[in-house]
């Protein structure tokens, strides 16, 4: 399981749980606009069909190179979050005393988002399959990130966006729903969370 496309994770935790609960997931949120708490669903079976009509596209046009990527595996983004969430407690660890002088606190902020993007960053280059020119083919990972440290920046930054446009595809839709309350629309926002996704509401 360790090396299911992470784009193919969702697809299946969706699919169990339609299988062990029904299609509908509850939940709660609170309106922006009067603040009253309201329930909703989403449907998990459209939002199957949602993943199932998506088609992953690995390339990216950086004449007069061309860059073909691939998804995350489960491992990898697993590894990613938990260096993520490490970090973060780290954060907590050492900004949670109230007498640290304000001076300090910015700093530990400013590593703190330095380091976070430099993750962001490692995630990106691993995502990076091959790189192309002419007749000239690279695999090697290493070699791949030499030639991106190496590159205009603005290579890279098409990559990133094209990685991150990608990744605002292959995730959970918000859906728009009515507040009973006051009428508002608001957009509330589904995450498979797998600590809660199979649990069943009290």
């Amino acid at each position: 399981p360790w090396l299911i496309p992470q784009i193919d994770l969702d697809s299946i935790l969706i699919a169990i749980r339609i299988a062990t609960y029904g299609q509908y997931l509850e939940s709660n949120y609170s309106c922006t606009e009067c603040k009253a708490e309201n329930g909703t669903q989403l449907d998990l079976s459209k939002t199957l069909d949602y993943f199932s009509n998506l088609q992953y596209n690995p390339n990216v046009d950086c004449y007069p190179l061309s860059v073909t990527l691939r998804p995350f595996n489960y491992k990898e983004q697993t590894e990613l979050q938990q260096q993520q969430y490490n970090l973060r407690r780290i954060l907590l660890k050492s900004t949670g005393n109230e007498d640290m002088p304000e001076e300090d606190r910015n700093k530990k902020l400013d590593e703190f988002y330095n380091t976070l993007a430099k993750y962001q960053i490692t995630a990106y280059k691993k995502q990076i399959a091959t790189v192309e020119a002419d007749d000239v083919r690279v695999a090697d990972a290493q070699e791949i990130n030499d030639f991106i440290n190496n590159s205009d920046k603005g290579f890279f930054q098409k990559i990133k966006a094209h990685l991150e446009d990608l990744q605002a595809l292959w995730q959970v839709q918000s859906q728009t729903t009515t507040c009973s309350e006051c009428g508002a629309e608001n957009k509330v926002k589904f995450t498979l969370d797998n600590s809660d996704f199979f649990a069943t509401k009290s």
